[in-house]
């Protein structure tokens, strides 16, 4: 369910209490409110659907049996055959009537709802700017190093065909004759 739809579905009295523990729902007494309440942390609701009576008119029913809360992100860089590439672990809390457990989340669960795709995108731009800095880095390195070889290498001859001019300009001039 997307803010700003609502639906109304009733969820297991022992998962309400575990909800409440966790301080991820209040017990509030009197009319309900005339505008929803929203938690601040991104949950997946998982339902059961059943039916009542066995006649051809089924009424059916869901029921909340279980809440997944998203609850932080850890990411990591992973060497790739040609560059690495961001990894992305969802923290997940799952809140069930028989209690909490920590996990980690599907992205294709995650990714969709808009709140974290759009975090997700931000990290990701990132993550790209970052490679592609350390790429040029790389590049310039590489870049330096190969023109030090060359520069060491034109300076080397030069030196080379210095020193082979001199020697053929000794060559062609006369010796100096020593008369006695």
């Amino acid at each position: 369910m997307r803010r700003g739809k609502s639906a109304d579905l009733d969820v297991d009295p022992k998962l309400a209490q575990e909800l409440v523990s966790l301080k991820k729902a209040r017990v509030k007494s009197g009319t309900p409110p005339t505008q929803q309440e929203w938690d601040e942390d991104p949950a997946i609701l998982i339902v059961r659907v059943a039916s009542r009576g066995e006649s051809e008119q089924k009424v059916w029913t869901c029921c909340v049996v279980a809440f997944k809360f998203f609850s932080s992100f850890n990411f990591s860089r992973v060497p790739n055959q040609f560059k690495p590439v961001l990894r992305l672990v969802y923290n997940i809390v799952t809140v069930t009537p028989d209690g909490d457990a920590k996990g980690q989340g599907k992205a294709e669960d995650w990714e969709p709802l808009s709140r974290l795709g759009h975090v997700v995108n931000q990290l990701k731009q990132s993550f790209a700017q970052q490679q592609s800095a350390a790429s040029q880095d790389r590049w310039l390195a590489v870049s330096a190093k190969i023109s030090s070889i060359v520069n060491a290498g034109v300076k080397a001859a030069a030196a080379a065909s210095a020193a082979e001019e001199s020697a053929r300009q000794r060559a062609l001039m006369p010796s100096p004759v020593r008369v006695r």
